[in-house]
């Protein structure tokens, strides 16, 4: 599971010696509804994205009609509901859009809530690096996005931070169940969103993990894409 990355910072409010730093979460890319249907397909390969829009699209269709039509609407994520902000005159006064206003209140759902907190990870990163993050992986062959591969397939990976000045970046696999790395074939582009690279050809069948690696030793910064690859 990935981590959520922190750097601390010194806090000028307080004057107590146990409260000299206080934590700031590193600000990354936000992930839009593309990212997440891509990241959802690579766990689920029998769901079309087709299917996954039309799912969302419905969901966010009766979720609106639910809450307008004055119900309270509760999922797994989140809880939702609206008020009417604003005074009003008299037991016959009316609804006016010049001195009310409809507000949308939405929170998550309790378990949502901790569930995170019960699984969230740390970990402590130097403030001026940033660590590289892979959210797909686009195969040229077929010309799409998928986590099952051949040996030998020239492949594309998009995130971001892939670059840093005067610092080598690499690509590694790692088999499951092993902690050798096997570094790709041959890296032919890097860009800070984006890194194309052959696998190598003579990849052993079985489920691999793929990262990039930025500079050497242990100020090296890396990022391991999120899925598992399949190489037949």
């Amino acid at each position: 599971m990935k981590a959520i990355d922190y750097y601390l910072r010194e806090n000028y409010l307080s004057t107590s010696e146990e409260n000299r730093y206080m934590a700031n979460v590193v600000k990354k890319k936000t992930v839009e509804q593309e990212e997440l249907i891509n990241i959802m397909l690579g766990k689920n390969t029998t769901v079309t994205r087709q299917d996954t829009l039309v799912v969302m699209d419905l969901l966010k269709e009766t979720v609106m009609e639910q809450i307008l039509s004055g119900f309270p609407v509760k999922t797994d994520l989140f809880k939702a509901n609206v008020s009417i902000r604003g005074s009003f005159v008299s037991s016959d006064d009316s609804f006016d859009s010049t001195r009310h206003k409809v507000c949308v209140n939405i929170k998550p759902a309790d378990d949502f809530k901790a569930d995170l907190i019960k699984n969230a990870q740390v970990e402590h990163v130097d403030p001026n690096q940033s660590q590289p993050f892979i959210r797909q992986v686009f195969d040229y062959e077929s010309q799409e996005l998928r986590d099952d591969l051949a040996s030998g397939a020239l492949i594309g990976l998009k995130g971001g931070n892939f670059t840093e000045e005067n610092r080598e970046t690499r690509v590694y696999l790692t088999r499951e169940g092993e902690t050798d790395k096997i570094a790709v074939g041959k890296i032919y582009q890097v860009k800070g969103r984006s890194i194309l690279c052959f696998l190598p050809d003579n990849l052993e069948a079985g489920e691999y993990s793929i990262s990039v690696v930025i500079g050497e030793g242990a100020k090296a910064n890396q990022g391991t894409y999120d899925n598992s690859l399949t190489i037949s």
